[in-house]
């Protein structure tokens, strides 16, 4: 017990001791680690003179919001883009000039130009009308009964063909029976076949499967070039409509919808035509309207309308009868009551009509009993 004891102190003696050294070794190294170096390796002058400049601090969002979301910060970028884009302006003129055919004293070749472009607008607009008032179901056309009734007339005699297949169809003759060899060859044959079978199959398939599979490839490689060439097409269309739009007559917001505004080519014909300017057609003042609507100078409101609602009813009841303790005339006064209210006072009306008039009738029954 006493040796072991011994041991105890004696080891922790020499980890006492190790750590003093230890320690000792550490302070000193960190003493004399510097001793060796000159001022030229520890210090660094600055000799471009230039100015040091502090760092912009910034919050790092990730860290200092619990509701920061990266997948939502590209479509929120995309958001405030286009709230902050100008919006398009079309190419509008403030006056447009009109045609020289539309003068007082035209040219012929201008006047007729114009005249063909009037009455195409004319009939441009009239056949536009008809096509909306045109019913949306035509019925079903002559071609299509006559083509149904044709596939009838081949079913049925397709039909009739195979029953006269199945009518001259011979009898099959009995098989004979067959020895037991016989039997064990016609297996062993049936067997052999089945294997060829299975390995021309398998040999087929993978062959399919390597054909397939270098289709494949190719028709994805060709459809990926399809897809780009159609993107860059589609692209390219789209920039161009947008400039063709912005040179066009824009849309104007009338009654609350967008729609273009379309005027009728005023031209006077070649019979109204006297060489004095208050012959010509058309109006300044509907002119500058016009203008101003295209450029978004003005807007049209929507229309209002003065709507009475439709749950207001003014009912005039006139019951005659014969009760003299239950009348009902005309009101002097004209009110108006919602629906509910009319219906309800009109069930209740009736009721006591219905329980006073069967009142009256178990009345006179009694009346009657007692009499007799």
């Amino acid at each position: 017990m006493a040796r072991k004891r011994k041991l105890q102190t004696k080891a922790q003696r020499i980890k006492e001791v190790g750590a003093e050294i230890e320690a000792f070794i550490e302070e000193q190294g960190e003493a004399t680690k510097l001793q060796n170096y000159g001022d030229e390796h520890l210090f660094a002058i600055d000799t471009a003179g230039s100015t040091s400049k502090k760092a912009k601090l910034t919050k790092d969002p990730a860290v200092w919001s619990g509701k920061y979301k990266p997948e939502k910060a590209k479509g929120l970028k995309k958001t405030i883009d286009r709230i902050q884009a100008k919006p398009a302006v079309a190419a509008v003129k403030a006056v447009e000039v009109a045609a020289d055919g539309q003068s007082y004293h035209p040219e012929v070749s201008a006047h007729q130009a114009v005249l063909a472009e009037a009455l195409a607008k004319a009939a441009e607009k009239q056949k536009q009308r008809e096509k909306d008032l045109a019913p949306l179901v035509t019925g079903i056309s002559n071609n299509y009964i006559m083509e149904s009734s044709d596939d009838e007339d081949d079913n049925e005699l397709d039909e009739s063909n195979v029953n006269n297949d199945n009518v001259d169809k011979p009898k099959i003759k009995a098989k004979e029976k067959l020895t037991r060899s016989d039997r064990n060859r016609q297996a062993r044959h049936k067997a052999l076949e089945k294997e060829l079978d299975s390995r021309r199959t398998n040999k087929k398939l993978l062959g399919q499967i390597n054909k397939y599979a270098f289709a494949v490839v190719k028709t994805l490689e060709s459809g990926v070039k399809k897809d780009e060439k159609v993107y860059q097409k589609k692209k390219q269309l789209k920039v161009l409509l947008k400039a063709q739009k912005l040179d066009d007559e824009p849309e104007v917001m009338i009654a609350g919808k967008k729609r273009k505004v379309v005027r009728p080519t005023l031209v006077s014909t070649a019979a109204e035509l006297s060489g004095n300017i208050r012959s010509l057609k058309g109006s300044a003042m509907k002119d500058r309207y016009d203008s101003l609507l295209k450029r978004n100078k003005i807007e049209i409101g929507k229309t209002t309308r003065n709507r009475t609602k439709w749950t207001k009813f003014v009912p005039r009841h006139k019951y005659r009868d014969d009760f003299t303790n239950f009348t009902h005339r005309h009101a002097r006064k004209t009110v108006e009551i919602s629906f509910e209210e009319y219906t309800h006072n009109k069930n209740e009306i009736l009721g006591k009509i219905y329980r006073r008039c069967r009142t009256a009738a178990v009345d006179s029954n009694r009346r009657l009993m007692v009499c007799l």
